[in-house]
Order: C-alpha cells, then structure tokens, then sequence
C-alpha cells in the first residue's frame, strides 16, 4: 500500500475532531488517539506551516517532520544526541505518585540504554554492526509468509 492509500484509507468520512482543533506546532501529543488513528493531516500542516514542532508535554521535545531535516540531525550527532530519545517516560505517566511505580526498584537507576537506538558514536556504530545480519533483507524474509498472516487477522 502506498503512502497516499494509507493517507485516503486514514481519513476519516464523518464530522469527526480535526487536527486543526489543536495547536500542533508547540503542543503537539503523539499519544493522541485521533493522532494515532490518522497522523498524516497533522504532519502534512506541520511540514507546511512549522517544520519543526516543539512541545512541554512528557518533559519536552522536538519533532522534525522533513526528510531533509531529519537526514541533517542523524548525522550531526554533536548537536543533537540520541543518548536520550524517549519521549515518554516509563513507568505510570502523568498524574501518578510516584513516576516509577510500575518499575521495580532495582532497575529505576539502571541506566543502560538501548543501543544503537539510544547511543551515539563510537557506540552506535558497534551495536548497529551487531544487528545488521540479522536484520537484513535475505534475514528477514524467512518472517514474511508468517508476518503477512498475522496482519491479515
């Protein structure tokens, strides 16, 4: 499927909520449901009007929505760091007590990360090596019948 048949299949045929009843460009949440359910409106605006979406939610972030954008920052990993990508942290979220509450005590300052998502050079480079055979496409292929079955249910 196309990414212009997900566009159309995704939008929505009724007097639904808009993404334009919100302020995506400094408040956008990406655990929206209507967000979730349709995403590309919000990131055709944005790629439009504010390139770069910054929002206070889940301790602050930033969203590029362009290619080229996106291209830039992954390479310049002085300036920007994947050291601490989560958006969201773990644990019970918003409005809980205690933030960690669902995460055992022993592990709330086990700070290891998730290589190579959660590193930057010299570490990224290993940790990526490590899973470029086992995810590469002659790897993979062997999951596709399986895969295909599930997401047909």
């Amino acid at each position: 499927m196309t990414l212009e048949q997900q566009k159309e299949q995704a939008t929505p045929k009724g007097n639904g909520a808009s993404h334009q009843d919100k302020d995506w460009e400094t408040d956008y949440d990406i655990f929206d449901p209507a967000y979730v359910k349709n995403p590309f409106p919000v990131w055709d605006e944005l790629r439009e009007k504010c390139p770069v979406a910054h929002t206070e939610r889940w301790g602050g972030s930033w969203m590029p929505t362009r290619y080229a954008d996106l291209f830039a920052i992954a390479q310049d990993f002085q300036h920007f760091s994947s050291r601490d990508v989560l958006v969201a942290p773990i644990g019970s979220g918003p409005g809980s007590d205690e933030p960690y509450e669902d995460v055992p005590e022993a592990l709330r300052d086990y700070d290891v990360g998730a290589p190579p998502i959660t590193s930057d050079p010299p570490v990224h480079t290993w940790a990526r090596r490590l899973l470029l055979s086992p995810f590469s496409l002659k790897a993979i292929a062997k999951w596709e019948p399986e895969t295909r079955e599930l997401s047909a249910r």
